[in-house]
């Protein structure tokens, strides 16, 4: 993916009518350890005992953490080519809210780093902050999107 396309799916995300929720699931031990690098990034811990975060036994038989970004989708027409590529359809139950759903962990880190945070809904005003100018053409090319 290149830059363009990555910057273009930060503001398709970016965007409230995606009303993006980002969860984390893993064990008890990867996520005391990851807390570390979530809060360099984001200045906060991660939120322990909110409904985006599922803490599981440390023997439980999953062994990295699992991180999912469910978002509306309002036309695949015009979703970025690049995550149109990446999204799948949201079958989850008690999740019909959201069509979509991205399970990068790597977009999700990255995604991170640029402001937005687990659970939702995101600040736009804190990601808008994270751009830098030369990506803000594709940025606002994926926010204007239907």
């Amino acid at each position: 993916m290149t830059r363009q396309e990555f910057f273009e799916i930060v503001g398709y995300f970016a965007n409230p009518i995606r009303d993006v929720r980002i969860e984390i699931e893993a064990r008890e031990i990867t996520i005391t350890n990851y807390n570390q690098a979530y809060m360099s990034q984001t200045g906060t811990p991660i939120p322990i005992g909110s409904d985006a975060v599922t803490i599981l036994s440390n023997n439980a038989n999953k062994w990295g953490r699992e991180m999912r970004v469910y978002f509306i989708c309002t036309d695949h027409e015009t979703t970025p080519d690049s995550l149109d590529e990446l999204m799948t359809s949201n079958n989850r139950p008690g999740y019909e809210k959201w069509t979509n759903r991205l399970n990068s962990r790597s977009i999700i880190d990255d995604l991170i780093g640029l402001g937005f945070r687990i659970g939702g809904p995101q600040n736009l005003e804190n990601i808008q902050g994270h751009i830098d100018p030369q990506d803000l053409n594709d940025f606002n090319s994926g926010f204007n999107k239907p």
